[in-house]
């Protein structure tokens, strides 16, 4: 992420109150084929807009903003999920383990 003022953080807040500093560009909004759509990574790294205002100063409605935060969220569900599922299977070895009578995990 390139930013103009490198030394201010911007926050999940800052993104959903469109107050991140970014311009609003619009770039490839409307697909033809949904087979031909880039992931959301490569789309938000390809179409970044320029940060043109100091951070939570300025209300500027940005897709490319809304977008990052959907990003960010994806992949902490995505981290959530993942360590539910290690931890769902964990248990099921444990139950077994202790079902057939080994005590030790």
């Amino acid at each position: 992420m390139k930013k103009s003022y490198p030394n201010e953080k911007i926050t999940i807040e800052n993104l959903m109150h469109h107050d991140a500093g970014w311009q609003e560009v619009i770039v490839d909004v409307l697909v033809d084929d949904i087979h031909n759509t880039k992931d959301l990574k490569k789309a938000l790294q390809k179409a970044e807009p320029e940060q043109v205002y100091p951070v939570g100063e300025v209300k500027a409605y940005s897709n490319w903003g809304t977008a990052l935060a959907e990003y960010i969220v994806l992949g902490l569900f995505l981290l959530a999920l993942c360590y539910s599922i290690i931890m769902l299977i964990l248990e099921l070895i444990t139950f077994i383990r202790l079902k057939k009578g080994n005590n030790y995990i």
